[in-house]
């Protein structure tokens, strides 16, 4: 039976991709777990695995073709099966996603006209004819995110308007409708509007300098930094770590022919706090959270063309030196432009380090929609107390941005706490 390979989603914000090439051609044996094509997102170019086994009866994309998240790119089936339906066009536009539109424009008096009228304008089809839900004490309208930002932004009660999306929901186009009533129900303005201002002048360069144009991965980390730190209510909680016995375990593992770095240990001490302390494991997504029970912890690489955020799969359950190999492998295929769909915009927390670079310390914006990153740095020699004398010890300081909307305080504390007894007890990393 003939199965479509759709465009997958990876990430929460991805809404199209572009087909890179086909690794198999129409005709070929494809299993289950083969790629089957390369593609291009915002961020990085991954491979596509088949998750049927077949033939590869057609391609719906040719290399270049830029095809929304959903839409069938390929079909597979049995050897010589008929395919009833035509292929559709690859480049073929998709629903646009919902956008919030413009306020509706309050109708204006019509100008005295001594000629003839030009004859009327097709009148639009009419929306779909519904009523409003009668909602119980406390019962929360059942809506989109986009319909309630609208909803708050124009004042309008959603408890009185009819929803016509799938199941009764309300829609950015019932709240756009909604508007229009209340907009021809006001009284007509009777000034006319003020003209729309003239858009301000782009500033000359100054001698020597240069305009750069942002790659389409810059683009993306500069709209969902933004988005995180707008929307995000980010608060900051730090510790101070004795890395002395960090550094000893790491040589004695290191001495026996593996390739552990400081990062790789404090991956595996973030999963085990997280498992401890499972809420800061946590998404803030649609006025909602989202708990994960596997800790995926993505790990901050700088490439040529932005931070990627790749991650190591179920760090708990994994031993230091397998999270090593990973952590190796996953950086090489970064900066390369080769990561898989479950690496890709994955991660429930993430680890940002600077301490190769000799930072002391710095605060990391949170990946959306994840609630929690740790940003470390270097473990340099710093004077502590040692038995009521003072001595040296080499200390990193770690911090944690939390996201306020999912976490207090107090839920921080206790993890970064739990953090700093892993990493002072480094043989619970390596045991």
């Amino acid at each position: 039976m003939a199965k479509d390979i759709l465009m997958p989603q990876m990430g929460y914000d991805m809404t199209e991709g572009t087909v890179v090439r086909w690794v198999k051609k129409v005709g070929d044996r494809v299993h289950r777990g083969d790629i089957v094509a390369e593609i291009e997102t915002d961020k990085a170019t991954v491979e596509i695995e088949a998750f049927d086994s077949g033939t590869l009866l057609r391609t719906l994309a040719d290399p270049g073709d830029t095809i929304p998240v959903g839409q069938p790119i390929a079909t597979l089936g049995d050897k010589g099966e008929a395919l009833t339906e035509p292929a559709p066009k690859a480049a073929a536009p998709a629903p646009a996603p919902e956008k919030a539109p413009e306020p509706a424009p309050r109708a204006q008096p019509a100008p005295a006209e001594s000629g003839p009228r030009p004859p009327a304008a097709a009148s639009p089809p009419a929306r779909p004819v519904a009523k409003p839900v009668a909602y119980g004490e406390g019962e929360r309208p059942h809506a989109s995110p986009l319909a309630r930002r609208m909803a708050e932004r124009y004042g309008i009660d959603m408890r009185q308007v009819a929803g016509t999306g799938p199941g009764g929901r309300i829609v950015a186009a019932d709240i756009e409708a909604a508007q229009a009533e209340v907009a021809v129900a006001q009284p007509v303005a009777q000034a006319a509007p003020a003209p729309a201002a003239e858009p301000a002048a782009r500033a000359p360069l100054p001698e020597g300098a240069e305009e750069i144009q942002l790659s389409r991965l810059r683009q993306t980390i500069a709209r969902r930094m933004a988005e995180s730190k707008r929307n995000a209510p980010h608060f900051y909680v730090s510790v101070d770590i004795n890395a002395d016995r960090l550094l000893a375990e790491r040589k004695r593992l290191n001495t026996k022919g593996a390739k552990v770095s400081i990062n790789d240990m404090l991956v595996k001490a973030m999963a085990l706090a997280a498992i401890e302390h499972p809420g800061v494991n946590s998404a803030y997504v649609d006025d909602r959270v989202r708990r994960f029970k596997r800790v995926d912890v993505g790990i901050a690489i700088a490439t040529e063309n932005g931070l990627l955020s790749p991650a190591v799969l179920d760090c708990a359950a994994k031993d230091v030196v397998k999270i090593s190999e990973e952590t190796r492998d996953l950086a090489e295929r970064a900066r390369s432009g080769h990561l898989r769909p479950e690496e890709y915009g994955g991660g429930t927390i993430t680890l940002s380090n600077l301490g190769m670079y000799g930072i002391d310390q710095f605060l990391a914006i949170l990946n959306p929609p994840q609630s929690l990153i740790v940003s470390v740095g270097a473990a340099a020699d710093r004077v502590v107390v040692k038995a009521a004398k003072p001595g040296v010890a080499k200390v990193m300081t770690a911090w944690a941005a939390a996201d306020h909307r999912v976490l207090d305080g107090a839920d921080v504390a206790q993890f970064m706490a739990t953090l700093r007894e892993l990493v002072e007890d480094p043989k619970r990393l390596s045991g």
